[in-house]
Order: C-alpha cells, then sequence, then structure tokens
C-alpha cells in the first residue's frame, strides 16, 4: 500500500480482522473501520492480487471477496426512514432517561424490544451506527454486537 495513506487498522488489534470463525456480528467491527479507511481501495487491489483465505480485507470477509458472491435475499436491510427512526427514538431517551421506553417507543412508531435493543448498539456497539444506518451492517448483526458487548461489560 501506498505511504501516502494510512490504512485505519494499522493501529488496531489484528485480531478483529481475523475473528476463530466469520459471521456478521464477528465481521462487523472489522468491516465498520475498514468502511470509512482511506486505503479501502489499495487493500483490495492487494488481496485481489494476492489472495488469502483468511481475515476481512477492505471490509469483505472471504467468502465475499469470492467471485460471483452476492448477499443472501433472505436478509434484507431495513428501509432508512425504519432505520432513523429506531436511532432518533433511542437518542431521545439516552438524552433524557426519565422518559418512558413505551411512552417514546409509540410516538415513533415502535415497539419497546426494537427501542430497548437499538438503545444496547449505541451504548454498546455505537461503532456499528454507521453501517447500520447506511446498510451495510444489519440491524440483527448490530443488536447481537451490542449484546455480546454487553455481557462482557
Amino acid at each position: 500500500m501506498s505511504d501516502e495513506v494510512r490504512p485505519a487498522c494499522q493501529d488496531r488489534d489484528p485480531d478483529l480482522w481475523f475473528p476463530k470463525s466469520h459471521s456478521r456480528a464477528n465481521d462487523a467491527p472489522a468491516k465498520a473501520i475498514c468502511r470509512g479507511c482511506p486505503a479501502r481501495a489499495a487493500c483490495l487491489q492487494l488481496i485481489t492480487a494476492h489472495p488469502s483465505e483468511f481475515g476481512i480485507y477492505a471490509g469483505l470477509s472471504p467468502v465475499e471477496r469470492q467471485p460471483g458472491w452476492a448477499p443472501p435475499a433472505s436478509n434484507p436491510q431495513l428501509p432508512a426512514a425504519e432505520v432513523a427512526a429506531r436511532l432518533r427514538a433511542a437518542r431521545k431517551v439516552l438524552a433524557d432517561p426519565k422518559l418512558g421506553y413505551q411512552a417514546v417507543a409509540e410516538e415513533f412508531g415502535l415497539t419497546r424490544a426494537v427501542l430497548a435493543t437499538t438503545i444496547r448498539i449505541l451504548r454498546y456497539a455505537p461503532h456499528l451506527e454507521a453501517g447500520v444506518r447506511d446498510g451495510t451492517v444489519s440491524f440483527s448483526a448490530a443488536a447481537i454486537a451490542a449484546e455480546k458487548a454487553n455481557r462482557a461489560a
């Protein structure tokens, strides 16, 4: 990679990019970092020129780097407006803890459980928020990652 561009992964724990098993939840933290990396294009060129069956490179798992790979249609992304409403509602509760979950959930047309899950994502997996917002990380994968982080905390 070019000396001009500093990869976002350079000073991070390499284990993020080499999880013991690949899944949406395990891969999401590395992919979130890759998404905003200025060296992503160079990284993709590198892994394309020198393929590896291990690790996350340029935000792609080994399976996603296979020719002809496409995301499964069985896990559709939420509409952007739905994601935005979930995030706004969660931020409202986090800004004023005196507000009840049920009242805010009803105000935004959500269930209490969906609101609680969104709050957990913002509290325990804030690095995944951008991915959830832009559709590169599914809401369910972010929820799983947040739950794991909550248990570890």
